[in-house]
């Protein structure tokens, strides 16, 4: 008996210096931020000033103005004040549709008149590259075209690269726009998610994974954890975040453990359901116990950040 409380007395004397070491290399103490959005409260879009759109901020990155939020667009929008017609940006922009329907159109180049028309669904995922011509039309071109309108409204994750500028191309474009070289234009990548094949996952096993993005910014997943899982990569160790980390449950049940403070013997345990965010900033501490472990499974939307700072 005094044997293994002897170990028990060790392994925790361990664990804290191992705490202890990972906090003094990062700095101050870093806790994840964990959001229920389900009882958060919409608030109006003031940035875009649209009528009908709200909004649940989840994580801004005060340097750069990247963020994260929730949006709703309700049923039947069509853009009245001009604020998300033919524009293009210098930043990044990514979405993830999580209900409803949303018709939206993009452009080859200023010139072109021809809305590539796109209906964003539940599991469309999105990247938008930077300077793609991309929005909505206003009620008078919205009719001339025959564009349709949500019949649903519309509800997304949607995340940016930074804050930055945003050029209108209102049609018909100006001169300044129609000079410009067309290759500097770009295309979005759409992918409907739910008609992707789920594939095992490269290193957990049991789990799987729905690849999306994959490059020197970001690393975007779909990722599948299954009844009786855990958060395997950090089973009992602490593992120090070392990028900007965000996580959206999709649905299903996750447990979820991080240190508080560098004197914790054992992590804090949050049960994630479905709707719940979280952002683990560099310098978190996480890790995983054998128990409890997921009585449903779980699918969440998993978004590394390299080139947030």
């Amino acid at each position: 008996m005094m044997r293994r409380r002897d170990y028990q007395l060790a392994v925790g004397f361990l664990l804290l210096v191992v705490g202890a070491a990972i906090a003094q290399e990062g700095g101050t103490w870093v806790i994840p931020k964990i959001l229920n959005t389900n009882k958060m409260e919409w608030t109006p879009v003031q940035d875009l000033e649209e009528q009908g759109w709200l909004k649940k901020e989840l994580a801004v990155e005060p340097k750069s103005g990247a963020e994260i939020r929730l949006f709703f667009i309700p049923p039947g929008w069509i853009d009245q004040t001009g604020v998300n017609e033919r524009h293009f940006t210098d930043y990044r922009e990514w979405a993830f549709t999580l209900f409803g329907d949303l018709p939206f159109c993009s452009y080859d180049h200023p010139a072109d008149d021809k809305c590539h028309l796109t209906i964003d669904r539940k599991g469309t995922y999105l990247d938008r590259p930077r300077n793609n011509i991309h929005g909505t039309e206003g009620p008078k071109r919205t009719a001339e075209l025959g564009l349709p309108v949500s019949k649903t409204g519309y509800f997304s994750l949607f995340w940016r690269e930074k804050k930055g500028k945003i050029n209108y191309v209102h049609w018909p474009p100006k001169e300044e726009y129609l000079k410009m070289d067309k290759s500097l234009f770009t295309q979005p990548r759409y992918v409907q998610t739910d008609e992707m094949d789920w594939q095992p996952h490269p290193t957990l096993k049991g789990w799987l994974i729905k690849p999306l993005t994959d490059d020197s910014e970001t690393k975007v997943s779909i990722l599948y954890m299954p009844a009786g899982g855990v958060d395997q990569p950090h089973l009992e160790k602490q593992t120090k975040v070392q990028y900007h980390e965000f996580r959206y449950v999709l649905w299903g049940e996750m447990p979820f453990w991080y240190y508080k403070s560098p004197d914790q013997q054992k992590p804090e345990l949050a049960m994630l359901q479905g709707g719940y965010f979280v952002h683990l900033p560099p310098g978190a501490v996480v890790g995983a116990d054998r128990q409890p472990t997921s009585r449903t499974g779980c699918s969440f939307l998993q978004i590394i950040r390299y080139d947030l700072k």
